[in-house]
């Protein structure tokens, strides 16, 4: 669940008060975009109307807790699942519309750029994909 660091195994860490923190901070960034979270819908109300793209440039420690707290995904479970590139590009879409949305990741950690240009495209320098 949502507060998965009260778990015994997490017993002693900052991992708790990280989390939260991520979450508060990308909350506030997102609601400045006009995307208020509703952490018990696990969905955002959309002012609506939005039609920006932002950047966010974050190491993989941020962007796999930032991740996890936009997608309502408890970071455990994504920090296991999903993995990130040294210079993958991630897109996540939030709908335009006003009212209730969810936002959708259309790619993680894509390395089209990388290929496009001729560079090595193994994965953390280590997997061939």
């Amino acid at each position: 669940g949502r507060r998965w660091y009260e778990h015994p195994a997490f017993a002693g860490t900052k991992l708790g008060e990280g989390i939260e923190r991520v979450q508060r901070e990308a909350d506030e960034w997102l609601a400045g975009f006009g995307y208020r979270h509703d952490l018990e819908k696990n969905m955002y109300y959309s002012e609506g109307g939005n039609a920006k793209r932002v950047a966010l440039f974050a190491h993989h420690g941020v962007s796999c807790a930032f991740f996890s707290c936009v997608l309502d995904i408890p970071f455990p479970q994504y920090a296991i699942h999903f993995d990130l590139q040294h210079s993958g590009m991630s897109v996540i879409y939030f709908p335009e519309e006003r009212g209730w949305v969810i936002p959708r990741a259309l790619q993680i950690s894509n390395d089209a750029h990388l290929y496009r240009a001729g560079l090595p495209t193994l994965y953390n320098y280590e997997v061939r994909v």
